[in-house]
């Protein structure tokens, strides 16, 4: 649906094509209520057009960051609210054999609007553990990017040596993407790269599906028994987080629509970048 965007000054009380309320008066349409919708019993009889009118008329914008600011949002309800949902990985530094980062998934995203005159704040279930992907908490659509998968001493290894060093590689999920490199995925053992010939000491998943540990001499194993032994040895489980081929939909609940502070508001997640799109002041 096309967007009546109001390009001049209004005078509040004269009626013209394309015109509504100034932002002033508007603000003053405002409910006192919790949920910050519009009254439309506010304006008085005769008036331009209801609130649902005025409030489609308003210009959108929309900012995306981590957190998202914004100095020129009109107090009334958001037209849409996202948020990335990135895995949580324990730790700093590179992510190595001696540096294992262990990987968890979220079940929740926080979201905090500041503004300059309050803080408030969304808890929104997720409805299960979620490794990867987007919700949108105003249509409650969750959309699963990645999933999580594990290999152990169990697991069926295989190894081949190569220019970059020592490869030792397992197949994948059928549902993983084949091709991930460094953004696409994380491991809690490895740094994640692409370039088989020339990186060593990092882990991708290759056109064959497979996840390959690359690494050079500081691991001086050269069998895929004897990496599977010192996988056992330590207690080492190699975890990735990586791209599903196909991602999954599912509907939640929808969070309840806010308003935001006239002005300048800061919107963080917990989880990673928000998107706002939010109605602009005007006049």
């Amino acid at each position: 649906m096309a967007k009546n965007t109001i390009t001049t000054p209004v005078k509040d009380g004269v009626k013209a094509d394309n015109s509504g309320y100034s932002s002033n008066q508007i603000e003053k349409m405002v409910s006192s209520s919790v949920d910050g919708l519009i009254n439309d019993e506010a304006a008085s009889e005769g008036s331009l057009y209801s609130s649902a009118k005025i409030y489609s008329m308003l210009p959108e914008a929309t900012k995306s960051g981590s957190p998202a600011s914004i100095s020129d949002a009109s107090p009334v309800p958001i037209v849409s609210l996202s948020s990335v949902i990135n895995a949580i990985q324990e730790g700093t530094g590179i992510p190595s054999p001696d540096n294992v980062r262990l990987i968890s998934a979220r079940n929740k995203v926080n979201i905090t609007f500041e503004g300059t005159e309050y803080i408030r704040g969304i808890e929104f279930n997720l409805g299960d553990n979620i490794y990867g992907g987007t919700v949108n908490l105003t249509t409650g659509v969750l959309t699963i990017t990645h999933k999580y998968q594990v290999f152990n001493y169990e697991s069926d290894w295989r190894y081949e040596s190569i220019a970059a060093g020592k490869n030792f590689y397992v197949a994948c999920d059928s549902d993983i993407r084949i091709e991930q490199k460094f953004g696409d995925m994380i491991c809690n053992a490895s740094p994640v790269n692409a370039n088989i010939t020339s990186q060593r000491d990092t882990c991708f998943i290759s056109t064959g599906r497979n996840l390959n540990f690359t690494w050079g001499d500081s691991l001086d194993i050269s069998s895929a028994a004897a990496f599977k032994e010192y996988l056992q040895t330590n207690a080492l489980s190699i975890e990735i987080v990586a791209l599903l081929t196909t991602p999954l939909t599912v509907q939640l609940t929808p969070a309840e629509v806010l308003s935001l502070e006239r002005g300048s508001n800061t919107i963080t997640s917990d989880s990673g970048e928000v998107t706002i799109t939010y109605k602009k002041l005007i006049g």
